[in-house]
């Protein structure tokens, strides 16, 4: 079983080195089990709630681009 596109809403939770944001997300696989999802996440500030389109949850680190938000 592949899932080729997932949508979630995540908090930035913090900052890494480059200032890209960091969230992670726990989620289950295939198997039933919960495995984590580490997120990175450009131009957000911690805090920040981000809806954003993953195209490879199954992996565990993936990087996403955030959907533009009215604000």
């Amino acid at each position: 079983m592949t899932v080729t596109n997932e949508e979630m809403i995540v908090e930035i939770k913090s900052l890494d080195d480059k200032g890209a944001g960091r969230a992670s997300v726990w989620r289950e696989n295939e198997h039933g089990n919960q495995k984590k999802l580490r997120l990175t996440i450009p131009q957000v500030l911690p805090g920040e709630k981000v809806r954003f389109i993953v195209d490879k949850p199954e992996r565990r680190r993936r990087r996403a681009i955030a959907e533009e938000q009215d604000r």
